[in-house]
């Protein structure tokens, strides 16, 4: 046996080393057309895998039956090694001499961690049923469930995949995969009616075209039928304005006949005056009102383009206005309340009612009481009173214009404020369900907080309640970027929670009772700044904005907020929500923990995050991947919001 063999197959990285500087061929096969590369890494280890690599094996070279080192990775389910070799470009999709795939090998051996390596690289699942036979023939659940995710056809039965008994996990793979195929249909039948839909919607608009070209055709046909009534109009009255002329011509000929003689008998007589001048010699009174009759015309039809002109202004303006109001529709499916100013005596005075028991919460700018003001119980009881105190009457006011452009289910309401500097404030709803940063940690005077907002039972928040209240933020930041704005300082303190449960339909079983979440504290929020190239990016500020645990590395280099450095926040709270632990330090405790969970699928974070609030494991490493993709991500583009909401 070749000396570079042995040394592989004994795990001896020295013994490679020596065997490769005395220039043995790193490719040589021995009976069976294995190599070195094939042999290792099929043992596991990444360490001979890569110094092999280094020492130029050829990738994907293949024994007698057509295997390569990727797919015998694959097969053990080295996930260290795969890596390694599709790094070094080995092809996903090769195939055996019998059609076998790696990602056939690691679905049959229930790898799920490689299987889903295999499917971000490109490895096809949708080319046929053999890795997905694979993986229900020996009972893989979530293997199977990641080949249907990733587009591959569920057979119509077990039968085709299952040679003598069914395998473990059978009954529920069962139900996956007819659950599979109900969505497909449903998919198709949605598909079908959006085809069907898009085609009426032609025909109507073909129809529509026909009628306005049949229209626009008789408009045309009935003014070329003026225009040569028009025409005709015009030589009829040209011809009669010529027998006139010529009417006129031989009367004065006439009458120039008929004057001779009295003007000789005149001139004989010695008259003593001339003859009067006739008609024709006196200046025509037309002449003046003609030119009058075309200034007129002229008023009359600039007269008739105005009415036009500004019908036509009110139409646009109408359209403006409708396509606004749908605008706002979308954007802000509730309809808010007039935002109204309290007089300061009012206020001074629910506060002073209020009392130190009233106290709920503390911010940047202030303090955060609950009381009841005249003007506002009606509807909404007590009301949450931001004191703003150290800010100025321009402040608040830009604070109630920018909340105003910022209305939405998932961002918290403005229903008032004070601009008087004796209690300068902003007034919303009370968030009775208190922060998710004192839900998570309760500590620090949380649960007396709560008490004072009126929250009634257990304060602990289980998983699929942490989850839907990151996805109502993740919503309000996401309406925010929306429309141009930067929060900055997005934080679990900031995200507030109803203080009653509200049902959350689900696609299987009865509806879950969750909390709906706000975003808060937009106080700090900054309109985006213009690139050169017109598109709002980012705003600029000397002064960074953001708490402790939350602030993107990124601002202290650029000093420059963006919609990735919110982002970032809404990472920070979702490994809160994991863990249960403060965001000071946080994101640096649980680096490693996160990257295992996200590219291994191992590491602490389970325990961790099982033992915070009983996170199921497929839910962990999801959560995991999306705090990496929003936070952690080094030396490529970060994952946008949007796909982290999805």
């Amino acid at each position: 046996m070749m000396r570079l063999h042995v040394a592989v197959e004994a795990g001896d990285v020295d013994g490679i080393r020596l065997a490769l500087q005395a220039d043995e061929d790193v490719n040589a096969e021995d009976d069976n057309g294995v190599t070195a590369l094939r042999c290792a890494s099929a043992l596991g280890p990444v360490g001979p895998v890569r110094l092999l690599l280094l020492a130029g094996a050829a990738v994907d070279a293949k024994d007698k039956r057509g295997d390569t080192a990727l797919m015998f990775a694959a097969l053990y389910g080295h996930l260290s090694a795969v890596h390694a070799l599709m790094d070094a470009g080995a092809a996903v999709n090769s195939q055996t001499n019998s059609g076998m795939t790696a990602l056939i090998y690691a679905s049959g051996s229930g790898h799920e961690a490689v299987v889903r390596a295999l499917l971000r690289a490109g490895a096809a699942a949708a080319s046929g049923v053999p890795a997905l036979a694979a993986a229900i023939r020996y009972g893989h659940l979530n293997v199977v469930r990641l080949l249907l995710e990733a587009g591959a056809e569920a057979p119509p039965s077990l039968d085709a995949c299952i040679y003598d008994k069914p395998g473990p996990n059978a009954v529920e793979i069962q139900q996956l995969l007819a659950l599979h195929r109900d969505e497909r249909r449903a998919r198709a039948a949605e598909a079908g009616r959006a085809r069907r839909e898009a085609a009426a919607a032609a025909a109507a608009a073909a129809a529509e075209a026909g009628r306005a070209s049949r229209e626009a055709a008789e408009a045309a046909a009935a003014a070329a039928a003026d225009a040569l009534l028009a025409e005709e109009e015009a030589e009829k009255s040209s011809a009669e304005s010529r027998q006139a002329k010529a009417k006129r011509k031989k009367q004065r000929q006439k009458s120039k006949r008929t004057e001779a003689v009295p003007g000789q008998a005149a001139q004989a007589g010695g008259a003593h005056s001339l003859p009067a001048p006739s008609g024709a010699d006196r200046p025509s009174p037309c002449f003046g009102s003609r030119a009058a009759g075309a200034g007129v015309e002229e008023q009359r039809a600039a007269l008739e383009r105005g009415p036009e002109g500004a019908s036509r202004v009110g139409e646009e303006r109408d359209a403006c206005a409708e396509e606004e109001e749908r605008d706002a529709a979308v954007a802000a499916p509730l309809d808010p309340p007039p935002v109204v100013s309290v007089p300061a005596e009012e206020l001074l005075c629910a506060l002073e009612a209020a009392g130190s028991d009233g106290e709920v919460g503390e911010g940047g700018f202030g303090k955060v009481f609950a009381a009841e003001l005249p003007s506002l119980v009606a509807r909404w009881g007590r009301v949450a009173v931001k004191c703003a105190s150290g800010l100025q009457a321009a402040d608040i006011l830009h604070e109630v214009a920018t909340l105003r452009l910022c209305s939405h289910r998932n961002v918290l309401l403005l229903l008032g404020y004070c601009d008087d500097a004796r209690a300068p404030c902003m007034l919303t709803p009370l968030m009775r369900g208190g922060s998710l940063d004192d839900r998570l940690l309760l500590a620090g005077g949380a649960l007396e907080r709560l008490r004072r907002l009126g929250l009634e039972g257990d304060a602990r928040l289980d998983w699929q309640r942490r989850l839907s209240a990151l996805c109502d933020a993740a919503r309000g930041l996401a309406h925010l970027q929306g429309e141009r704005i930067l929060h900055r300082d997005v934080k679990a303190a900031n995200i507030l929670l109803e203080g009653t449960l509200r049902p959350l339909p689900m696609a299987h079983g009865p509806p879950l009772l969750v909390y709906r979440a706000v975003l808060s504290d937009v106080g700090l929020a900054k309109v985006r700044e213009p690139t050169l190239g017109g598109t709002m990016t980012h705003a600029t500020t000397r002064n960074l904005a953001f708490s402790p645990g939350f602030g993107d590395p990124a601002l202290l280099n650029s000093y420059q907020h963006s919609e990735k450095t919110d982002a970032f926040g809404i990472g920070i709270c979702v490994l809160m929500s994991l863990v249960s632990a403060p965001a000071a330090g946080l994101l640096k405790d649980h680096e490693e923990d996160v990257c295992e969970a996200f590219e291994d699928g191992t590491g602490p974070l389970f325990g961790a995050a099982h033992a915070a609030a009983g996170w199921p494991s497929d839910a962990t490493r999801a959560l995991a991947a999306m705090v990496h993709g929003l936070s952690m991500a080094r030396n490529r583009k970060r994952q946008p919001l949007v796909e982290a909401l999805a």
